[in-house]
């Protein structure tokens, strides 16, 4: 069976050897989850040959040290998944550091993980794909409403993930205007992301503290971006924040790169 390996990436490596790497995952579900990811692209943990599991087992035990040092989490969750089925088709091995009250009950470990997180359909977002807001939202918050043109979902810039918090989605229009301000907002061809917040945000309110403190490892910013009103938004991955104008504010300008831009 041939696969093709998403994990290929411009992605920093925290470790490697010569059976594989370790990566932070870009979609965490707790703070320092990690990828341990073999060279050799394979289905999943059962096609290992024994080379292959003493090299990813060292990776492991070496991320485990990495993550306690830099984290200090109260315990972890290690999970493989094998198979369609299972929700995987190429192998590599979750770590999970796992934190006193990150669930309300922890009782059955990989039962449930962090269950909150398990309502992301991430299965359903495909990069460059074009997703409607409804069809956002029936993603990200199946069990509240929404109404096309109106309420929080069917018209704001930035949704907050309010099962997330520090989560959050930017729907963005080139050449939009909102309370007289015309929004200059543009992707380089590195990458970057020029964008705006709000005409009426100051730079220190909380959201947009939130925003310059945001970081890709712990949290995820998803970017739709479309070129003119009415159509449809392209789903162009997470962001990553790299700086912001300290001042200008009303609105508050920042840069962001686009994590999966050599994926496109």
């Amino acid at each position: 069976m041939k696969c093709k390996s998403p994990f290929l990436d411009n992605r920093d490596r925290i470790f490697e050897n010569s059976i594989g790497f370790v990566i932070y995952d870009s979609y965490p579900v707790n703070k320092g989850h990690c990828l341990i990811i073999p060279h050799r692209i394979y289905p999943d943990y059962f096609d290992s040959n024994a080379e292959e599991i003493k090299g990813l087992n060292e990776l492991l035990f070496k991320t485990k040290k990495f993550l306690k040092d830099q984290f200090d989490p109260d315990g972890f969750n290690v999970g493989i998944n094998c198979g369609q089925s299972a929700g995987q088709t190429v192998m590599h091995m979750h770590l999970i550091p796992r934190y006193k009250g990150d669930v309300e009950q922890p009782a059955g470990g990989v039962r449930g993980v962090i269950p909150l997180m398990q309502k992301y359909s991430m299965s359903e977002l495909t990069l460059k794909k074009l997703y409607s807001r409804e069809e956002v939202h029936r993603i990200f918050s199946p069990d509240t409403n929404f109404t096309p043109g109106a309420g929080y979902w069917g018209i704001q810039g930035v949704i907050s993930l309010s099962d997330r918090k520090g989560d959050y989605i930017f729907f963005v229009t080139y050449g939009s205007s909102q309370a007289k301000h015309e929004f200059d907002e543009a992707i380089t061809s590195e990458g970057v992301l020029s964008w705006q917040s709000q005409p009426s945000k100051k730079l220190s309110d909380k959201s947009i503290q939130e925003l310059i403190h945001h970081n890709e490892k712990n949290n995820n910013i998803f970017l739709f971006l479309r070129h003119r009103k009415g159509d449809d938004y392209q789903y162009l991955g997470l962001l990553k924040y790299l700086s912001h104008d300290n001042l200008r504010e009303k609105p508050v300008y920042f840069q962001w790169q686009l994590i999966d831009w050599n994926l496109r």
